[in-house]
C-alpha cells in the first residue's frame, strides 16, 4: 500500500511538471527541481525487524488472574515477569513481551 501510494505521488508530480513544461520550459523546470527536493528516501530498513516472533495463547478464568512468564538465558539462568490480569467473561486480552537480548531463548529446548 505505501509503495502504491508513493508511487502515485510521483507520477502525478512528474505529469504535472510535463504539463507545466510545454506551457514555460523555465517554470517546469523549477518545478521539476522542488519536486526532486522534497521527495524523500524510504529509509525503513529490514534491520529493525525482529529476529523471532513467539506466541502463547493462556486460558484464563473470568476476575484475577496472575501469571508468571519465566525466560532462562544461554548460562540458564532464570528472569520471572509477573503480569496480573483481571478479566470479564469472554473478553479477550493480548500482552505483548518485547526483548532486545541478543541470544536465542532456549524455552525449555535441550540445545
Amino acid at each position: 500500500m505505501e509503495f502504491s501510494k508513493a508511487l502515485l505521488r510521483v507520477a502525478v508530480k512528474k505529469a504535472e511538471e510535463y504539463e507545466l513544461k510545454k506551457q514555460d520550459r523555465a517554470l517546469g523546470s523549477i518545478v521539476g527541481m522542488i519536486n526532486a527536493l522534497t521527495e524523500k528516501a524510504d529509509t525503513r530498513n529490514w534491520q529493525t525487524l525482529p529476529h523471532s516472533i513467539y506466541y502463547c495463547r493462556v486460558p484464563l478464568k473470568e476476575g484475577q488472574n496472575e501469571v508468571t512468564f519465566t525466560l532462562t538465558n544461554a548460562e540458564g539462568k532464570t528472569v520471572d515477569h509477573h503480569y496480573t490480569y483481571t478479566l470479564k467473561k469472554g473478553q479477550i486480552l493480548f500482552h505483548t513481551f518485547s526483548s532486545l537480548e541478543s541470544n536465542y531463548p532456549s524455552y525449555g529446548s535441550s540445545e
